[in-house]
């Protein structure tokens, strides 16, 4: 049997200034609050390539 959740309101996102910015957001917030993780769909980004990022985040995209 298929468990059930309820479906809660998603929270409204914030207009980010920066990908900084954004960055930060998700790092301390719960992306379920946000989208129905349920409905997501696995894609693929054959193309996508790693970026030098120069801020201190560290984050320097997927491999």
């Amino acid at each position: 049997m298929k468990e059930c959740y309820m479906n809660k309101p998603n929270k409204l996102l914030p207009n980010f200034e920066s990908e900084k910015e954004e960055r930060t957001f998700w790092e301390n917030n719960d992306a379920s609050e946000y989208f129905d993780l349920s409905k997501a769909e696995q894609i693929a980004l054959p193309n996508l390539k790693n970026q030098k990022n120069d801020d201190e985040s560290g984050f320097t995209g997927l491999s």
